[in-house]
């Protein structure tokens, strides 16, 4: 093996230094700026005084030849930049007063552009950029719309989503999503949100894109159904006062649980790891601790209280006690897979279901936020029959499109998957009114065989007492019960297929935890 390849750590030298061409390599320019590839541009400084106030401020500061910091080529001073040549080389050719060259063709490199001519204050350079940037969104109107709302620009998003409702109409072209790249949820149903309005002329003049829209535009902002324990009561109460403590957990949010380090790393291969580091040299009980003296270690964490709490009470034998709120339930979940508390994660995922009901927009979307494919599937499911019309949560803010994108697919899957049950089983829907599509009938024997099962029993009850039971009346309506049994076993057996079918309608991956 070569010397060189021992040593991992050395760095291979920066590329040389390259001159850029005419028109940024002049003998009267009088400073120079350098990109991060390393490429000088020689330019002359009024030119960016009354095109840049930013780098009119920079120039401004008096400069010492020689002195710390100051670097100078041929007498004119360096300014390095973050830039790349590609992107300073177009930028300065629409300052100077030369052939523009050909506009950047896609809309990524024209975002990068619109991002340094906003970072240097450049206004005339903005608004050309601009101008191609609404020419190529003309073609690709869902990706300049996000790029649009990563800029901050809401007349650039506003004019996109004209596009959009212009071109096609919203609410029947569901994929748009994947158009978006990084782009939020949140972002993603605003464009659908202004394209369904549209369609009514009901816009509101200051609708908004890259930011919430007020109230009541998008009130549909649900309650947190946090519990009142994870914020009101005493700590000392989150966990039960056992004896004899040796070691103190402590919160991101500076709230203690005295532990017993054996019972906490029993539970954590993860912790005891961390606990092992920490107490090496120190008493093993907390009794012995306090005999000569010294305070409990303390071990912080970087879980909240109401987490650290959850996580804690986990490692007990004890009753399962956890948060209401779906997004400090996902933490906890998030916060066990990290400790690698594996018997605990099979707990939390088994109470999914129950939270999910409480909220389920708002559980899918931190399920999406803290990579539980499984979690966002569950609530997907609960969500399956219900309008997303007009629903908007704070956490899509923190989510990518293309995770709200995945629901509204898998809404248009489930009912396909319905609609075509209901065609090949049409006594099923035709023959009991309640049992409509999208009622709550439906729902429940879609997801519950515990329906099926009610059903069944019924049946069977039915039939024993119409066996056992010789009055006149019973041996009358034979004929009528059972033509009514062999209805009913066979909705059953219709009922059976639904969920079996519809499982088989799967969520498309969301784990994109951004």
């Amino acid at each position: 093996m070569s010397a060189h390849s021992e040593s991992p750590t050395t760095s291979l030298p920066p590329p040389p230094i390259r001159a850029a061409g005419s028109p940024f390599d002049k003998a009267s320019a009088d400073i120079i700026l350098r990109t991060a590839d390393r490429v000088d541009f020689r330019v002359h400084s009024h030119i960016l005084i009354v095109a840049s106030p930013v780098f009119e401020s920079i120039l401004g500061l008096p400069h010492t030849p020689g002195s710390t910091g100051d670097e100078t080529l041929d007498g004119r001073p360096v300014i390095e930049i973050s830039e790349d040549s590609a992107c300073l080389d177009t930028i300065l050719r629409i300052c100077y007063p030369v052939e523009e060259g050909a506009p950047p063709a896609t809309v990524g490199a024209i975002e990068v552009l619109l991002e340094a001519a906003a970072k240097y204050e450049m206004h005339y350079p903005s608004c050309v950029l601009n101008q191609h940037f609404l020419e190529i969104a003309v073609q690709k109107p869902f990706e300049a719309y996000a790029a649009a709302c990563r800029l901050g620009s809401e007349a650039l998003a506003r004019r996109c989503a004209e596009l959009t409702s212009t071109a096609t109409v919203a609410v029947e072209n569901p994929r748009w999503g994947h158009d978006m790249g990084a782009g939020t949820a949140g972002q993603y149903f605003r464009l659908l949100e202004f394209c369904r309005l549209s369609q009514a002329d009901q816009v509101p003049h200051n609708y908004r894109f890259v930011t919430p829209n007020p109230v009541p535009f998008s009130s549909t902002e649900l309650p947190s159904t946090t519990p009142l324990w994870s914020t009101t009561v005493p700590t000392q109460y989150m966990l039960p006062n056992m004896p004899f403590p040796d070691l103190v957990c402590r919160s991101s949010d500076g709230h203690d649980f005295e532990v017993h380090r054996g019972i906490v790393s029993a539970a954590s291969p993860t912790l005891y790891e961390r606990i092992k580091k920490l107490v090496s040299g120190r008493p093993v009980s907390g009794d012995d601790a306090k005999a000569v003296g010294q305070a409990l270690p303390i071990l912080p964490l970087e879980e909240c209280g109401t987490v650290l709490a959850a996580i804690l009470r986990m490692c007990y034998p004890m009753a399962l006690d956890l948060p209401l709120d779906p997004r400090d339930f996902a933490n906890v979940l998030s916060a066990a897979r990290k400790y690698s508390m594996t018997k605990a994660c099979k707990k939390i995922q088994k109470r999914w279901h129950a939270v999910a009901e409480t909220d389920p927009l708002r559980a899918y979307f931190v399920a999406v936020h803290v990579g539980w494919q499984e979690g966002a599937e569950r609530a997907a499911q609960l969500l399956a029959n219900r309008p997303l019309e007009g629903m908007y949560i704070s956490d899509m803010e923190l989510v990518s499109a293309s995770s709200y994108n995945s629901l509204i697919a898998y809404q248009e899957m489930y009912k396909d998957a319905l609609g075509k049950l209901s065609s090949e089983h049409p006594a099923l829907l035709q023959g009991l009114p309640r049992m409509s599509e999208g009622s709550a009938f439906v729902h429940c024997a879609v997801h519950s065989e515990q329906a099926l099962r009610n059903m069944e029993s019924l049946l069977d009850t039915i039939t024993a007492r119409f066996r056992s039971n010789s009055d006149s009346s019973y041996r009358h309506s034979k004929s009528q019960i059972s033509y009514s049994g062999s209805m009913i076993r066979a909705e059953c057996a219709a009922l059976k297929a639904i969920p079996v079918e519809l499982r088989k309608v799967r969520l498309p991956s969301v784990l994109v935890a951004s």
